[in-house]
């Protein structure tokens, strides 16, 4: 008797995909019906309106970004400082190496 393959290479007949389509139909329906009635008893939960909301999400948002707006520009400002620190210690180590070279050349 023939059938179908399933994902694993299995033989299935046609009554077995037709039970796993009505699955996935049972399964598709009871997550609309739950996602529809979390949105109904969210909107009859929430004292506030639509607009309210909006401008509290937005707030949120903003003052958040603005904290990493500090934060980057904090560490921008240390970061330049390392790099500057670091630069005049390579420029002490050159001039002392420098400095080493000329003793040592002036003795030869």
């Amino acid at each position: 008797m023939g059938g179908m393959r399933n994902r694993f290479g299995e033989i299935e007949d046609a009554r077995s995909c037709e039970k796993g389509e009505a699955m996935n139909a049972r399964t598709l329906s009871a997550f609309v019906t739950g996602l529809s009635i979390g949105v109904a008893v969210t909107l009859l939960v929430t004292s506030d309106r639509g607009e309210e909301i909006g401008r509290q999400l937005y707030g949120k948002t903003e003052g958040q970004i603005s904290r990493w707006r500090r934060k980057g520009r904090r560490s921008i400002a240390q970061v330049q400082e390392i790099v500057q620190r670091s630069g005049d210690t390579i420029s002490r180590v050159v001039n002392t190496t420098q400095d080493a070279l000329d003793a040592l050349s002036s003795k030869i």
